[in-house]
């Protein structure tokens, strides 16, 4: 899935998601593009770590990064993973700006 382009208006944001069937065998992968769909640097989905747990608001991460900046809108693409994919459900993806 990807997202419509999103403005952060060039403040920090935070992605989180509210999912279901996260688990050792199934989860989410996500990636940060930039508004022609290419990939942010650091923000790819194989430093993306997290979340790793079904619930609300669970956080996502890129290594040690958990905040986004950018001038320009972004796009948001959400990966299934793992053999147990049919179990995994998305409700939700949050992206959340400082105020």
């Amino acid at each position: 899935m990807i997202s419509a382009p999103l403005s952060t208006n060039g403040r920090p944001a935070k992605i989180s998601l509210n999912a279901s069937g996260i688990g050792e065998f199934s989860g989410f992968k996500i990636t940060v593009l930039d508004e022609r769909f290419n990939e942010l640097p650091g923000y790819i989905a194989a430093e993306c770590v997290g979340p790793d747990k079904s619930g609300f608001r669970q956080s996502v991460k890129w290594g040690s990064r958990e905040q986004i900046t950018s001038s320009q809108p972004i796009r948001i693409r959400v990966d299934f993973t793992g053999p147990a994919v049919a179990e995994l459900k998305l409700f939700a993806v949050y992206l959340d700006t400082e105020k």
